[in-house]
């Protein structure tokens, strides 16, 4: 999952499981952009179907200003 979002140019870093939470990764992933609708339909997307592709969750994103 990490490397499909770096190839569509963001940064990623991948976390241990926590312990209560033995075998579920968390993949964070970054970028810089101006956020307009188009960008949030396209980015949603793309992570919806990268969770569903590889048994995961997608729970969303977070902007900052």
């Amino acid at each position: 999952m990490a490397r499909e979002a770096e190839a569509k140019g963001f940064t990623t870093d991948v976390r241990t499981p926590l312990p209560q939470f033995p075998r579920q990764w968390s993949v964070i992933s970054e970028t810089h952009a101006v956020c307009s609708p188009e960008f949030v339909r396209q980015s949603d997307d793309f992570f919806q179907e990268l969770a569903d592709r590889h048994g995961g969750e997608f729970d969303g994103w977070e902007a900052s200003v």
